[in-house]
């Protein structure tokens, strides 16, 4: 998908992509912790940002369905692949 004119590359609307990563931090005291982060690719926007000790798979899930309601369902997610 591309722009209107048929430029390639960039998303139709602020959200027809989504995308999402981890990164890990510490605590004050040390602990490792992992950040959950929902970007919209078109305007860079922070749309959620979840905090666990060791999210799994149904977190995630639960964290893109909840914006769903107030932002509409996305074209596209996109995941980075890291290790």
């Amino acid at each position: 998908m591309g722009w209107p004119d048929g430029r390639p590359g960039a998303s139709l609307t602020p959200f027809h992509v989504r995308s999402y990563d981890f990164a890990e931090g510490r605590t004050h005291d040390g602990r490792k912790d992992c950040r959950l982060y929902v970007l919209g690719e078109f305007s860079r926007e922070c749309l959620t940002m979840r905090v666990r000790r060791k999210p799994n798979s149904t977190e995630v899930v639960d964290a893109l369905t909840d914006l769903f309601i107030p932002r509409g369902i996305p074209g596209y997610i996109r995941s980075e692949n890291d290790p």
